[in-house]
């Protein structure tokens, strides 16, 4: 098994916000949770807003176990706040060692309006 990867390559952390469909009447509900010991490398500047990739560790990220995708329990929106800045997931990759999950690469789209 590939050993986590270290602490001290993990220093960032972002806020995941979470907002879903209420139902039938229409209610939506946000919650947020802050997601800690990641890696967050911003990438090239499109149109004067930013991107970024988000290296979680399914070992040492913590909270554990986070839902990055909007599959299940009527997830309307996700998104990811880094200081005063919102990005919208743009893709999840799940990377492997042999036959266990490793990591995820989160790739941020364009810095919302």
């Amino acid at each position: 098994m590939a050993p986590a990867i270290p602490l001290r390559f993990l220093p960032h952390s972002f806020t995941l916000i979470i907002e879903t469909d209420g139902g039938a009447w229409g209610a939506t509900s946000t919650e947020e949770i802050a997601v800690e010991h990641v890696r967050i490398d911003f990438r090239d500047v499109r149109d004067g807003k930013s991107s970024a990739l988000i290296f979680y560790d399914c070992v040492n990220s913590t909270p554990a176990g986070v839902n990055f995708t909007l599959s299940g329990n009527n997830i309307k929106r996700l998104a990811v706040r880094l200081d005063d800045r919102e990005f919208f997931i743009e893709k999840v990759d799940y990377l492997y060692a042999e036959d266990s999950l490793h990591h995820l690469e989160i790739t941020l789209g364009s810095e919302r309006d």
